[in-house]
């Protein structure tokens, strides 16, 4: 069963006026099949035998790798980078649009590109990155509330009801959004997938993942393994480098360098597993308020979980420890609404220790500051009072400051997402919505 996916309906609209579309992403999450869907020419490059072929035509004369019915997929380009630039070339002699697919799951070296690649593609090859599916693409959300609906002034909710209980909830965050894992009962299985991708990415390990081996030693899968398992005990926060090896040397009596952590870091953002989420600044040339640290999640929830091997009985039944998953999942599926909505993601904290978990920013500039909860009154109750509080600071700036280029815009929406519950606007205005009722 094909699952629709909110990314779907960006590609189509692409396809209409742009020739070539670059899917980039973690392995497993569906861009080869997204893709396929609408090929009908398909290239694997990760089989010898395709890419033995592409080699073969691509040398006689490189226009004959685009004589086959169109569209062409060509999966895990980067095998062959020569692609990039003959993609390019034939966006530029085709009048046609939608023609080229193009997958990767690893982004190329410094030296890849330095060899094989002589324009950005800007204008030519469009970029799409493909994620996890979300609740909402599983079916598992109702999709009862818009998110993009939110930002209307007007707007109010009550008595909208979300299908997803918080058992449920432990459950779908250990599964996660791959789509392989999709259909797997409820039974003390459903991490198997992730757990298998986690050991996947320890123990597969492709030179061409890491630029810096020549000159910092050869990988090693048990650096990795420690190395991922602290960012998992880290999901979700904006914990710095250094403190996660203090904590590497103290918990795991192991010696990693500065330079080693960078490295086997460097190698997960490149392969799409570990993300890290900007700053915002509600001022135009001022940042000087803003905390600059990033905010470190997971592609998916899952594979935190499965690196700490954490059971459904340990989350279920310890919901402090549940939180920091939970607040990985919500960014997730709001990574994959941000996109279908032209909009970014980002993380609020300034240097007088608020802080919202997520900002949601449209291509407007509106914007809305966003408090993950899993759930209890006290805790949405304090929730509402810090995003009431933060809106009330930048009015208070916006009061005070002389220089209207010092202005601070005001966010046009206050949304505090919980794990259960219903749906409701409070009296301020803030909108409380169980991620069982989003979508896009």
């Amino acid at each position: 069963m094909y699952y629709k996916r909110l990314i779907d309906d960006k590609i189509d609209e692409l396809s209409s006026y742009v020739n070539v579309i670059y899917l980039r992403g973690a392995k497993w999450v569906g861009k080869t099949t997204t893709c396929a869907n609408r090929a009908k020419t398909i290239y694997r490059l990760l089989s010898k035998h395709d890419l033995n072929n592409l080699k073969f035509y691509y040398d006689i004369d490189p226009t004959l790798i685009f004589r086959e019915r169109k569209p062409i997929l060509f999966d895990e380009w980067q095998q062959f980078p020569e692609l990039w630039n003959e993609c390019k070339i034939y966006a530029d002699s085709s009048l046609n649009k939608g023609e080229i697919f193009l997958t990767g799951s690893r982004e190329l070296t410094k030296e890849e590109k330095k060899l094989y690649i002589s324009h950005s593609g800007l204008g030519r090859i469009s970029q799409i990155i493909m994620r996890p599916m979300s609740l909402y693409e599983s079916l598992e959300s109702n999709g009862a509330i818009s998110l993009g609906d939110l930002f209307e002034a007007d707007i109010r909710i009550k008595n909208v009801n979300s299908p997803i209980n918080y058992e449920n909830l432990v459950h779908l965050t250990i599964r996660g959004g791959f789509p392989a894992s999709l259909g797997i009962k409820f039974d003390g299985e459903e991490g198997l997938i992730a757990k298998e991708i986690v050991e996947n990415i320890i123990l597969n390990f492709d030179e061409e993942d890491d630029e810096e081996s020549s000159s910092k030693g050869p990988y090693q899968s048990d650096y990795m393994r420690i190395i991922i398992k602290e960012l998992a005990r880290n999901s979700a926060t904006m914990a710095n480098y250094t403190k996660m090896l203090t904590n590497i040397v103290g918990e795991d009596n192991r010696d990693i360098s500065t330079s080693t952590f960078l490295r086997y870091r460097n190698i997960l953002k490149k392969k799409y597993i570990i993300e890290e989420i900007e700053p915002f600044s509600a001022g135009f040339k001022s940042r000087s308020n803003i905390v600059s640290s990033t905010k470190k999640i997971f592609v998916d929830p899952s594979l935190a979980i499965a690196s700490l091997n954490l059971s459904f009985e340990e989350l279920m039944n310890q919901p402090i420890n549940f939180g920091p998953f939970f607040e990985n999942l919500v960014m997730r599926d709001l990574l994959v609404y941000a996109d279908s909505l032209n909009a970014k993601i980002y993380h609020y904290r300034d240097r007088n220790g608020l802080e919202a978990d997520a900002v949601l920013k449209l291509d407007d500039g509106r914007y809305a500051l966003i408090e993950i909860k899993v759930g209890g009154i006290n805790a949405i109750k304090n929730a509402e009072e810090h995003l009431l509080t933060i809106k009330k600071e930048i009015i208070q700036h916006n009061t005070n400051v002389k220089d209207p280029s010092m202005l601070q815009k005001e966010p046009s929406a206050l949304i505090i997402i919980t794990g259960v519950g219903e749906s409701m606007t409070t009296k301020n205005g803030v909108h409380i919505v169980p991620i069982g009722c989003l979508k896009n």
